[in-house]
């Protein structure tokens, strides 16, 4: 199955490192298909496994889900993943690389981002009406 495939990256010494951390949330993905198609059945004929795990990270996500329904209502209710949303949408955005004075320009927003309770559309209306988001400085190059 592909979890197997998956495990035996896992215990493998050179991919084992890097695997160990991603595939166990990669496994919540399980009833897709390498195009995206939902499959229910694995391909030895066996019903689809896609239990997965958090592994590191904030304590607050870290452990063992069953789907990806029970994955995502983890991570909705976390401010941590709420204001890491509202950065990383600030950042691209913008075009800006990461930096103390991202994160020093992007906290009210997050922390907005969070009071509305993850209220994207509002989340949207305050980037665009940030000084950030609509003024320009002007480089000697322009």
């Amino acid at each position: 199955t592909e979890r197997q495939k998956t495990e035996i990256l896992m215990e493998h010494m050179n991919c084992g490192t890097c695997h160990a951390l991603m595939n166990p949330i990669g496994l919540g993905f399980e009833h897709y298909d390498a195009m995206g198609a939902w499959r229910s059945v694995d391909v030895d004929g066996s019903p689809v496994d896609d239990r997965g795990e958090i592994v590191g990270g904030q304590a607050e996500l870290v452990g063992e889900f069953d789907g990806l329904p029970e994955l995502g209502e983890r991570l909705a209710s976390s401010d941590t993943v709420t204001a890491c949303f509202a950065n990383q949408l600030y950042r691209h955005s913008l075009g800006l690389e990461r930096s103390q004075a991202l994160a020093c320009a992007s906290e009210p927003l997050e922390l907005a981002f969070i009071e509305s309770g993850g209220d994207v559309p509002s989340l949207l209306l305050a980037l665009v009406g940030s000084n950030a988001f609509r003024l320009r400085v002007i480089t000697e190059e322009e």
